[in-house]
């Protein structure tokens, strides 16, 4: 695992749930870049990762990898998010949601054509891996969130926020009791 990124709380919370105790592992600190070749070469036999991305670039290597959700292993923490500061979301509020309608437009373009949205997106920013890997990736990705056209799309419920607070407290990663509006919020949400 990559110390000091959600690794270390995702394990924590992955051997709460299943009552592993940390003597029965062997933690080996490796840098996020590694991990996927430390996995093939074999000097690694799990890691905690993005499994989307993971998947793809194991894929376009001929492997098929079994990637275990932590949702699905009783781990309540979220995927990625958008995150703005207070202060702009008290100051400007719209450009917050209008940033929110153009990155959902965005994944309902994405989603029509991923390998045209990768092609495009490596032609402007410099990204690791080729158009083909970022193509399998951003469409397991899309596949496992709400679709950008879903009513929903976007918003989280309170019970869901309570549940990861809750176990990111347990892991010693949140201290004190402020309830999910302190953190979250779907009013910007489109």
């Amino acid at each position: 695992m990559s110390p000091g990124t959600i690794d270390t709380a995702a394990l924590a919370l992955f051997r709460r749930a299943h009552g592993i105790g940390i003597s029965a592992l062997t933690i080996v600190p490796t840098d996020r870049a590694a991990k996927l070749a430390d996995l093939v070469a074999g000097r690694l036999d799990v890691v905690i990762g993005d499994g989307p991305a993971m998947r793809a670039a194991l894929l376009e290597q001929g492997l098929e990898p079994e990637v275990l959700e932590l949702a699905d292993q009783g781990v309540p923490l979220m995927g990625f998010g958008f995150v703005a500061h207070q202060a702009t979301m008290s100051a400007n509020p719209d450009l917050v949601r209008r940033a929110l309608v153009a990155l959902r437009a965005g994944f309902a373009t994405a989603a029509v054509d991923p390998r045209s949205a990768c092609v495009a997106t490596h032609i402007r920013y410099a990204l690791a891996g080729t158009a083909d890997t970022c193509a399998a990736a951003l469409s397991i990705f899309l596949a496992h969130v709400a679709p950008p056209q879903a009513p929903g799309w976007g918003r989280q419920t309170t019970e869901a926020r309570q549940a990861m607070i809750e176990a990111l407290r347990i892991a010693g990663e949140v201290q004190g009791t402020r309830p999910p509006s302190a953190y979250f919020t779907n009013a910007a949400i489109p």
